[in-house]
């Protein structure tokens, strides 16, 4: 049966809504973007002028930069179309390449699995970490309608046994641990009710001083706990900054606007806290082993597809996969 994770845009809207070109650089910081974004420059080498060209959730729109700039190098004229499911504002969000995205048609909240476009409207069909994440016989299909005959694509995949998996898949335990100890909830708690004493909003007597102290003592005794759990593990970087970025706002409370900033303040962390551990979900749910590409593979020949090449993808000087990339070719008619 074939493995397909179901949309959850809201996760990637909040994602992509942001600074990040693209996931490989999020996900992992050692390079891979750098040496995934060669490929890439490598395959558009030979883009044609004139050339349409259409990128499957496409972020923030890492992949249709990379073809725009080969074709300013190359002196051609190309259009591209960057569509997402997610609700996606790539030149808005990212500054330093603003000038350049804007010549992109970036298109939010489309399904793949049925696209708005007519039969043979593009020249090349691209996805980086993309295909694997939707219905992929059904995004096959209409990748195949709409590529033009003699036109060509390439598709970077998640290997299921690879180091972006390995890295971040254990990240997922974690996660649920700081939800299951309720760190945001405890942290809620004592920022209120010392803000509460701080701003007289209640009397600074006693008993209320007491409760504040027993507040904070619960919320430096629950992150106290997990530091010591997350201690000598590789994962711990981020959730170290989360803790420091918690302990900062409780001890710096008094610079929020009241009560409801504070609450308001805590549910955006605690959304984007747990949106990172569902992406990460998606991510290993949608991730391919070398049965699946033989799958994919088998489907892309069934539909008339020519296999350009299939391959492993590996980090320069190692054997560590960083995914599967494949290239295909829609015939010429005779």
């Amino acid at each position: 049966m074939q493995r397909t994770t179901k949309p959850a845009t809201k996760p990637w809207d909040g994602y992509w809504n942001s600074s990040r070109l693209s996931s490989s650089s999020d996900i992992n910081p050692t390079g891979i973007a750098d040496h995934i974004a060669h490929d890439w420059a490598d395959f558009f080498a030979k883009i044609k002028n004139g050339a349409s060209i259409l990128d499957i959730c496409t972020g923030n729109g890492v992949v249709p930069l990379i073809a725009l700039k080969a074709a300013k190098e190359k002196h051609k004229k190309v259009s591209i179309t960057g569509i997402d499911q997610a609700n996606i504002k790539p030149a808005h969000n990212i500054t330093p390449e603003r000038a350049l995205l804007r010549e992109v048609n970036f298109m939010g909240g489309v399904d793949v699995s049925t696209l708005p476009f007519k039969n043979n409207s593009f020249d090349m069909v691209t996805s980086q970490y993309g295909l694997e994440y939707t219905n992929w016989r059904k995004t096959i299909a209409e990748l195949t309608r709409i590529l033009k005959h003699g036109g060509v694509g390439r598709f970077v995949i998640h290997a299921s046994d690879g180091h972006i998996i390995k890295h971040n898949v254990p990240k997922i335990k974690l996660y649920e641990t700081v939800i299951t100890a309720k760190l945001f909830e405890k942290t809620e708690q004592a920022m209120l009710s010392a803000w509460r004493v701080d701003n007289r909003v209640l009397a600074n007597n006693h008993k209320n001083r007491a409760i504040v102290k027993k507040h904070l003592m619960v919320f430096n005794s629950t992150l106290s706990r997990l530091q010591k759990k997350f201690t000598g593990m590789d994962q711990r970087q981020e959730f170290n900054a989360l803790f420091s970025i918690l302990t900062q706002a409780l001890t710096h409370r008094n610079r929020f606007q009241g009560e409801s900033h504070i609450t308001q303040w805590v549910k955006g962390n605690k959304q984007e806290f747990t949106q990172r551990r569902l992406r990460l979900i998606e991510l290993q749910a949608a991730a391919k082993d070398k049965k699946d590409i033989s799958k994919i593979l088998t489907v892309m020949r069934g539909l008339g597809l020519e296999v350009s090449s299939s391959s492993e993808l590996t980090m320069p000087g190692t054997d560590s996969l960083i995914g599967y990339a494949i290239t295909i070719k829609k015939p010429n008619t005779n």
